[in-house]
């Protein structure tokens, strides 16, 4: 094992989040707005059974534009992450290029 092995695993884990868990962070991230097009609903578990959904009321809507803005937040980081962790030509780096 080398020293590198935590940044080598975090690097991997956060690839991985952002490349492969992508769509289901997302819908997690969007759970308070999910009853606009699902029947589950968060009033229903804020308010007990039988609330309509109202991600725009009153107490809802501070989750709803916090899971708006974790959601921009993690498209533009999964945009730096998926930059920099994977690179458009990886021969770049190798030994061929000074051999052409």
């Amino acid at each position: 094992l080398s020293v590198t092995w935590p940044l080598k695993m975090l690097r991997f884990l956060v690839a991985t989040v952002a490349t492969i868990l992508f769509t289901t962070t997302l819908e997690w991230m969007l759970y308070p707005m999910d009853c606009l097009a699902d029947d589950t609903s968060l009033s229903e578990w804020l308010h007990g059974n039988g609330s309509k959904c109202d991600a725009w009321g009153v107490p809802d809507v501070v989750l709803t534009v916090f899971s708006i803005i974790l959601v921009l937040m993690f498209v533009i980081f999964s945009m730096g992450v998926n930059l920099f962790t994977f690179e458009l030509n990886p021969i770049v780096r190798g030994s061929r290029v000074v051999c052409t």
